[in-house]
Formats: structure tokens, C-alpha cells, sequence
């Protein structure tokens, strides 16, 4: 499947995917700051999908399953990100 998004919206999840693989290189401060930042734009993202989604009454049945999708894979995203917070809030306490 061929990517939905702009250029500037795959490199946005290159950046993302990079600062997760390098947060070691933080310290713990700074760390929880960029999840929080991360878990916010998400929160967001899934908030507006659901928006798009519940919206529209009249959307074709093509639309409104691709729409929830973007809702399922905002969910999933977000729930991996807790799952690293708290994977990150029992490191810096260790």
C-alpha cells in the first residue's frame, strides 16, 4: 500500500521514530518532557480522527472504514507511546 501522507508528514515520523531510539541519550527530565510533548500531539491526532470519523453521516462505506482505521492506528500508536512512558518512568525511579 502506497503511503497516504506528504513527504513532510513521513519524515515528521522518521523524527518521532528517532528521538524514541535515541532518548537514552536524555536525561530522565527531559525525557518525560518529549513523551509528554509526543503523547499530547497524539491525543490530538486521534482526537481529530475520531472528530472525521463521527462527524459525517453521509460518508461512503470506503470512507468511513479508511476513517477508522486513521482512529484504530491513532489508538494503537497512542498506546504504545504509554506503554514507553511508563517503561520510561520506571527507569529514571530505578
Amino acid at each position: 500500500m502506497l503511503p497516504s501522507g506528504s513527504p513532510g508528514e513521513a519524515l515528521a515520523a522518521v523524527c518521532v521514530r528517532l528521538k524514541i531510539c535515541f532518548m537514552d541519550m536524555l536525561d530522565p527530565e527531559a525525557r518525560g518532557a518529549m513523551l509528554d510533548d509526543l503523547l499530547g500531539a497524539h491525543r490530538r491526532e486521534l482526537a481529530q480522527a475520531r472528530a472525521a470519523l463521527e462527524g459525517c453521516e453521509h460518508l461512503s462505506p470506503f470512507a468511513r472504514h479508511c476513517l477508522a482505521r486513521d482512529v484504530e492506528r491513532w489508538e494503537a500508536e497512542l498506546g504504545w507511546l504509554d506503554a514507553l512512558h511508563l517503561l520510561a518512568t520506571e527507569r529514571a525511579a530505578a
